[in-house]
C-alpha cells in the first residue's frame, strides 16, 4: 500500500490493523456497517487518513506524521510522538497524548476523557470535553471549546480563551 491508495471497510474486521512506514500515504475509508473490531496501530507512517471509521479497540499512533483522524468513532487513541497530528469532527472516549508530540489539532471533536502528557503546538477547538487533565508543560491554543472539568497540573504557554468551563462538581483546577 501507499500514496493515493484507499482501504474501503465496508464490513467488520475482528482482528487487529497494523499501518506502517510502507504504508505511508494510505486512505483507510469507513461505510456504512463497517469497523475494526480489534486495533488500530499506525508506526511511523507518514500522510494517514482515517475517515468515516468506527475503532471498537484502541489506536496507537507512534511517532507518525501527517495523521488525520476525520468523522470517526473511536474508542481509545494513545499518540506516542509526532508531528501534525489531527483529530477533527471525531468521537473518543479516551484521548492520551504523550512523548512530545508536535502540533497537534483536536476540531470539532467530543472527547470523553482528555490527558495532555506532552505536546507542544497543540491547539484544541470547538470540541466537547468531559475530563481534560494537562499534567506536563504544553505550547499551544485551547479555545471555544464546553469542558466539563479541566484540571491543569503544568505550565501552559499559549492562551486557554473563550472556553465554557463547568457542569461538574468542579470546574476548573490549578
Amino acid at each position: 500500500l501507499g500514496i493515493g491508495d484507499v482501504i474501503v471497510v465496508s464490513e467488520p474486521i475482528s482482528g487487529n490493523v497494523i499501518v506502517s512506514p510502507a504504508d505511508s500515504g494510505v486512505t483507510i475509508l469507513g461505510t456504512p456497517g463497517g469497523r475494526i473490531s480489534g486495533n488500530l496501530t499506525i508506526n511511523g507512517a507518514q500522510g494517514v487518513l482515517v475517515q468515516r471509521l468506527r475503532v471498537d479497540g484502541s489506536v496507537a499512533v507512534n511517532n507518525a506524521t501527517e495523521i488525520t483522524f476525520e468523522t470517526s468513532i473511536l474508542n481509545s487513541v494513545n499518540l506516542l510522538g509526532g508531528n501534525q497530528l489531527r483529530l477533527l469532527d471525531s468521537h473518543v472516549n479516551a484521548l492520551a497524548i504523550q512523548s512530545a508530540a508536535n502540533e497537534v489539532v483536536i476540531q470539532g471533536a467530543s472527547v470523553g476523557q482528555l490527558n495532555i502528557g506532552s505536546s507542544t503546538a497543540l491547539s484544541i477547538s470547538r470540541s466537547e470535553i468531559s475530563e481534560f487533565v494537562l499534567q506536563a508543560a504544553t505550547s499551544g491554543e485551547i479555545f471555544d471549546n464546553q469542558i466539563t472539568h479541566l484540571s491543569i497540573n503544568a505550565a501552559v504557554v499559549g492562551s486557554i480563551h473563550d472556553n465554557r468551563i463547568g457542569g461538574g462538581n468542579v470546574g476548573l483546577h490549578y
